[in-house]
């Protein structure tokens, strides 16, 4: 296991990139391929297509610092809202998984949420993701109920919420 001080992250934000064709054309073959690796719910490449036209959603790639390789190797795809953002999927690819890059990600993407001020996180995890459970829970995520059938026959998820700031905050 790496030190997280060994870890580094790179927010990349489609809206604002300069040379953004290129830049969402390389991207997006790391995220469709290590989506479908790390995910039996993964996108195509159309719905992600879909997903990167939107507007306020983000994607922040996590680099490899090994030799300065600055090799991706994992992805969380989020969405903000008026006053709560979205978590759609945390990704990382298998070869670099239980090294605490999910923590990692996770952290830096609650910092922005806080640091965009809104209220909320939501998030949908299939009810058999004990791993992912664990990491939302860890990072303070709450169950707030299950949606049954959510992912297919048999698939329920949990929604979970992170409360980031309440009324009398």
């Amino acid at each position: 296991m790496r030190n997280q001080s060994d870890l580094t992250t790179g927010v990349i934000d489609f809206i604002s990139l300069p040379n953004r064709q290129t830049k969402t054309e390389d991207f997006m073959r790391f995220v469709v391929s290590t989506d479908k690796e790390s995910d039996r719910n993964y996108w195509n490449e159309s719905q992600w297509s879909s997903f990167i036209s939107q507007k306020d959603i983000v994607l922040l790639f996590f680099l490899s610092d090994i030799k300065r390789d600055e090799t991706l190797i994992g992805f969380l795809a989020a969405r903000f809202a008026e006053n709560f953002s979205e978590l759609l999927k945390i990704c990382v690819l298998p070869n670099a998984r239980n090294q605490g890059i999910g923590n990692v990600i996770l952290a830096e993407y609650i910092d922005l949420v806080r640091a965009k001020n809104k209220d909320k996180i939501f998030l949908e995890v299939e009810v058999g993701n004990q791993q992912a459970i664990y990491l939302y829970t860890k990072s303070g995520f709450s169950i707030s109920r299950t949606r049954k059938n959510y992912y297919g026959i048999n698939r329920d998820a949990l929604e979970m919420v992170l409360t980031l700031k309440t009324d009398y905050s």
